[in-house]
């Protein structure tokens, strides 16, 4: 039975017969990178919506009366074009937000920003009916510019998001939007569990080595390319080495204290944790990101 320390300011060392060289040792990658990963497509969306709306309103103008905007109108918020394009846009990305859409959860979900990409647009046009009826706008005919601009701003969000999907699907890149997970023991339900992973793109989560169980085996030999990270009671200084967000049991059959110490690691160190026959159902059922479900 192996206990782990309360912290990490003195965990036991493995022994050098187990412990995995360092260049087998993943590197780091900060989880920062996801959030700004967020970040980026949440600007590309508004930049993409201001352009959008700004081209709905003009062709509109164009197919009315030509372009003969009067001096002084891309000033005039009755009648300026970008300055609607602004606000709009902005509008555009509040309901996104609200609708969750740049968590770093549904990154790779794309048929959930699908939904709200539809409800952000019927919104954003009744509220700007509504706006145009409760101060009774009628320069630049921007009631059926709206029309317009419902056409413009699903093509060029829809444009923007395709093209940096692309981007996104990229493996270096999703390896950096991914959590890290640290497997204990190995056995065919793992290996299931880790091609089920790659195969969804929409799940955040990276098996990025194992540990032997707590009685230094393992119920099958894991792959030659997935690191043995080092043995059971090293898993301390692998957690901060590795920055891993997550561990998996791969099965039960050792101890229930073993399994309660390593789940109260876990709840102490803010780690997600699952069991391998627990986690299929959790996949199923949509959780996109092992480390989102803390103990």
């Amino acid at each position: 039975m192996v206990s782990f320390p309360a912290s990490e300011a003195a965990p036991k060392q493995p022994d050098a017969a187990t412990e995995a060289p360092a260049a087998l040792l993943p590197h780091s990658i900060p989880r920062e990178q996801a959030y700004g990963l967020c970040a980026t497509l949440l600007i590309g969306d508004w930049l993409a919506a201001c352009a959008a709306i700004f081209a709905g309103l003009t062709l509109r103008d164009y197919q009315r009366m030509g372009w003969a905007l009067p001096s002084g109108a891309l000033f005039d918020l009755q009648s300026s074009p970008m300055l609607w394009s602004l606000a709009g846009g902005t509008l555009f990305i509040w309901l996104m937000v609200m609708f969750k859409t740049y968590e770093v959860l549904n990154l790779y979900r794309m048929q959930l920003w699908s939904k709200n990409l539809v409800r952000s647009v019927v919104i954003w046009c009744v509220v700007v009916w509504a706006y145009i009826g409760l101060f009774q706008i009628t320069g630049y005919t921007p009631r059926f510019g709206v029309a317009y601009c419902v056409v413009t701003l699903i093509g060029f969000v829809t444009f923007w998001r395709l093209t940096s999907f692309i981007f996104l699907i990229q493996p270096s890149v999703k390896e950096a939007a991914s959590s890290r997970v640290i497997v204990v023991g190995w056995n065919d339900k793992v290996a299931h569990l880790r091609k089920a992973m790659r195969r969804d793109l929409s799940q955040l989560g990276e098996i990025i080595g194992c540990v032997p169980m707590p009685g230094g085996y393992f119920a099958s030999k894991p792959p030659a390319e997935l690191a043995v990270l080092g043995d059971y009671s090293s898993i301390p200084r692998l957690v901060s080495e590795c920055n891993a967000s997550s561990i998996i049991l791969s099965d039960v059959t050792c101890s229930a204290l073993e399994i309660q110490q390593l789940i109260l690691f876990c709840q102490r160190e803010m780690l997600g944790f699952q069991m391998v026959p627990e986690y299929f159902p959790a996949l199923n059922s949509g959780l996109q990101e092992i480390g989102r479900a803390h103990v």
